[in-house]
């Protein structure tokens, strides 16, 4: 294929992904401001922005790092690939970690002392993310758009489906019948938490199709 029509056609598709995920997203927000007191979907935007901030941090430029690396020629792919994910899943798993064993005090830090589970479900997130982020970042570098997309779309669904489904059909059916099949699945004293679940799930199934990826770090040598 021409190169010019090969990265027009890439970056249809990634720029496609992203902007039909953001649209998605968008279509929540009418929901939830619906669903929830001004207090209540505003601790949804403040955790939020602090998973957006620590996200650049637990990152910690290697996906930049990848691609530079990557490029230069003085190591393998694999072996700059193989060592990222490696630094990433090791600084990420004792930021969970840390975490799960400081998500009290942290949670009364934030005046949430009532929602620790909040701390640890937004950490457990970015955790996730931050290791699934190098893994994207080797599809884009080998020019595997079509999986690329087709994962973040699923992903992006999942978050939102699992969104609608617990606070519109399950807070609907246990505000109906709290014994019901979907009533029994809302638990009040969550409330927003729900968001956090559904993202977390989504978070979860995306590692789960970027399987391939990881396997190559663990059974390859550097």
């Amino acid at each position: 294929m021409n190169p010019l029509k090969k990265l027009a056609s890439q970056t249809a598709i990634y720029g496609v992904s992203s902007v039909f995920g953001r649209f998605l997203n968008y279509l929540l927000v009418p929901l939830l401001t619906y669903s929830f007191a001004p207090a209540e979907y505003g601790v949804i935007a403040e955790f939020y922005a602090y998973m957006g901030f620590l996200a650049v941090v637990l990152m910690f430029g290697l996906e930049t790092g990848y691609f530079r690396f990557r490029a230069g020629g003085e190591w393998s792919a694999d072996s700059v690939y193989n060592t990222v994910l490696r630094v990433l899943i090791i600084v990420n798993g004792l930021f969970l970690l840390l975490i799960y064993l400081q998500r009290e005090p942290l949670a009364d830090l934030l005046r949430h002392a009532d929602h620790a589970n909040y701390v640890w479900w937004s950490a457990a997130i970015l955790a996730l993310d931050s290791i699934g982020a190098i893994a994207f970042a080797r599809l884009r570098a080998e020019n595997h758009a079509a999986q690329f997309a087709t994962i973040k779309l699923i992903e992006i669904g999942v978050n939102v489906g699992l969104t609608v489904f617990f606070i519109s059909l399950c807070r609907g059916a246990f505000e109906t019948d709290p014994d019901s099949l979907f009533g029994a699945l809302w638990n009040p004293s969550i409330g927003v938490g729900y968001v956090f679940i559904a993202n977390l799930a989504a978070s979860l199934l995306k590692l789960v199709l970027l399987t391939p990826q990881f396997r190559i770090a663990f059974f390859r040598q550097l």
